[in-house]
């Protein structure tokens, strides 16, 4: 982890915070959040930040704007394709049973099941799309996302800023196993992106 954090410090401020944004904003836009919290990649930036290679201000910032708009398509996902959305291709990749956790807290808490499940992993990536598609109101929706996001971001980012270097602070609470998961997905993101446009360049220049 030594060695993935001096590679990031190594990179531009803007991809750091650009990285955070994307994986906290797909969380729950494209439910990438079962296979990558976005808290984890939060936390991170946070650790970053204690060790003085990125600004913390501006790292809570991505963590709630990446949080908020995310969570907004998720829900913008929801009711458009309304009790459609389990069968699509994307829902079908979720399974069942979290639909139906999903389901079951979001029926029991209401429109605060958005704020309260920005802080439990499963609820935070499909709360918002199940919300959509119960039809909840959207001012009501925006504003437990906005408390959730802000508080979240805040709270997730000073973890990892109060951490500083000290990894086993971090890994006591989140486990080895997800910081290395985040060190796998970013090179498996790496390695997408360079095919695919190694593709899109044989395609034209077959063309």
């Amino acid at each position: 982890m030594t060695a993935l954090v001096n590679w990031l410090a190594g990179t531009p401020d803007w991809v750091v915070y650009l990285v955070i944004f994307a994986v906290v904003c797909a969380e729950a836009g494209i439910f990438v959040g079962l296979v990558l919290p976005g808290e984890t990649v939060l936390i991170f930036g946070g650790v970053l930040a204690g060790l003085g290679h990125v600004d913390v201000a501006a790292v809570a910032a991505c963590g709630i704007a990446g949080a908020v708009i995310g969570d907004t398509i998720g829900y913008g996902i929801g009711h458009r394709l309304g009790p459609r959305l389990r069968s699509t291709r994307l829902g079908r990749w979720v399974r069942a049973s979290r639909w139906d956790r999903a389901e079951a807290f979001m029926r029991r808490y209401g429109g605060a099941s958005v704020f309260l499940g920005r802080w439990v992993g499963f609820a935070r990536t499909l709360v918002p799309a199940v919300a959509g598609a119960a039809r909840i109101p959207y001012p009501h929706f925006l504003f437990w996302n906005i408390l959730g996001g802000v508080t979240w971001g805040i709270a997730s980012t000073l973890l990892g800023y109060l951490a500083g270097g000290s990894w086993r602070r971090v890994e006591s609470i989140y486990g080895r196993v997800v910081l290395a998961l985040l060190a796998v997905s970013v090179v498996a993101v790496a390695v997408v992106i360079v095919t695919r446009r190694l593709a899109r360049h044989r395609r034209s220049a077959k063309g």
